[in-house]
């Protein structure tokens, strides 16, 4: 295997792992968005429930 050719396939798994990495960070802020937005739902819904308009 030549530099360059050794060089190539490093970039490319390079490229590969910057990929999937960016699709994980992705996902995992997906995920924690959609969890502090439930969150917030829940909270607006327990300060909008009875209890607390009671009184």
């Amino acid at each position: 295997m030549t530099a360059v050719a050794s060089r190539k396939k490093l970039l490319s798994v390079a490229r590969l792992l910057q990929r999937w990495w960016l699709i994980a960070a992705e996902q995992a802020l997906f995920s924690s968005t959609a969890r502090l937005i439930s969150y917030v739902d829940n909270g607006q819904a327990i300060i909008g429930s009875p209890v607390f308009t009671s009184y």
